[in-house]
């Protein structure tokens, strides 16, 4: 990677902090504990991925908030769920990916398997808890009553792969990395292809005999055209051989440019896509036109592109608002919002320094100690 000025804020922090209040309280001791309360029993979703015996140390578990605030929705975010024989294990994304499946079917065949290339655990369980706080928020509107609301990573990635774990319950077959469209769907004329000037693309083939004819005659394949063995999308999509016919469908593609290839596919019902790069997707008019890449301005950086909000609101809809910069930015604001004096809020926010003081850095990453 590249690394950024350290007065610019984290990627990630810029990312995913857009039009937040930002308060920071020492948890552990007395003042944080008595702010914490206050502004609990007020909300409406208290919101961790804290470990639960964590919590419970803290006086922040479940049963005691819930008898604090019954209407709260308490949404925990966790690595291998509340249960089981690693539910209190360690996990960053690639540990939910792996016992999840998903690099099991990532990759060459030929090669060892891979990570996805985003956190797919990570964000896909994040996804999932707010699908669970606004169901109970529905729920506690319907019946009155706030409840616990629990997901994690590794079961994102099973709801992730519903239907591939469902078909091999279903007939005992177990995919494996592929360079297929699909791990499911290996023929050896869809997938991913080199094309003659370096770029790639994502090709599915649904070609009638008409259009796959033309296409191996642009390669001065028409031979391919006529073997009765791939004569229709059906028989090359379940070949009994797709290596011969992918090393085929390969040559065709590296034989034009990645333009050339657009041109051939601009019909918009054949499954045909150029790979986009970072870049190509910040500067790609079909998301900016669709709000889906926005701009902030940053502090000694100015303005940049960010990822926007990817869902419409006919009525009320969202807006890009401005990052706030520092962790605890808010704090004084919010605790003179909640009924604090100046006094008591010079010393909550001493308790807080005093707490900072105490952590350690380490890889440019901030840690608490975990006791």
């Amino acid at each position: 990677g590249k690394s950024l000025p350290k007065a610019v804020p984290a990627p990630q922090f810029a990312a995913n902090n857009r039009g937040k209040r930002l308060m920071t309280l020492d948890a552990k001791g007395e003042l944080g504990r008595e702010v914490l309360r206050r502004l609990i029993a007020k909300a409406d979703v208290f919101l961790t991925n804290y470990r639960e015996n964590a919590l419970n140390r803290l006086g922040l578990g479940y049963e005691e908030l819930h008898r604090l605030n019954p209407r709260l929705i308490y949404a925990i975010a966790s690595g291998f769920g509340s249960k089981g024989p690693v539910a209190d294990r360690a996990m960053l994304d690639p540990m939910a990916q792996a016992r999840g499946g998903l690099v099991s079917v990532t990759g060459s065949p030929d090669r060892p398997q891979v990570l996805a290339g985003a956190a797919m655990a990570d964000t896909t369980g994040a996804g999932q808890l707010i699908v669970g706080i606004l169901t109970a928020l529905l729920a506690r509107e319907r019946h009155g009553v706030g409840q616990r609301v629990g997901t994690s990573s590794y079961g994102a990635q099973l709801w992730h792969q519903a239907f591939e774990l469902t078909y091999t319950s279903m007939t005992g077959y177990v995919p494996r990395s592929s360079e297929g469209i699909h791990p499911l769907a290996p023929g050896g004329s869809s997938g991913v292809f080199r094309t003659a000037d370096g770029g790639a693309v994502a090709f599915l083939d649904t070609l009638s005999p008409e259009v796959w004819t033309e296409f191996c005659e642009r390669a001065g394949k028409p031979e391919l055209a006529r073997d009765a063995r791939w004569d229709n999308a059906y028989k090359r999509l379940s070949t009994d051989n797709p290596d011969a016919l992918r090393l085929q469908v390969a040559e065709i593609f590296a034989s034009r440019t990645t333009a050339e290839w657009e041109a051939f596919f601009s019909d918009p019902y054949l499954m045909f896509q150029r790979v986009f790069d970072y870049e190509d997707v910040l500067d790609d008019p079909q998301a900016l036109e669709n709000g889906y890449i926005s701009e902030i301005e940053l502090p000694e950086m100015g303005r940049t592109k960010v990822v926007g909000n990817t869902i419409e609101l006919s009525e009320t809809p969202p807006e890009v608002r401005p990052l706030a910069c520092e962790l605890g930015e808010h704090t004084e604001a919010i605790l003179l919002e909640y009924g604090y004096g100046p006094a008591e809020v010079s010393e909550i926010l001493k308790e807080t320094e005093d707490a900072k003081s105490r952590e350690f850095q380490s890889g440019g990453l901030q840690f608490g100690t975990d006791d």
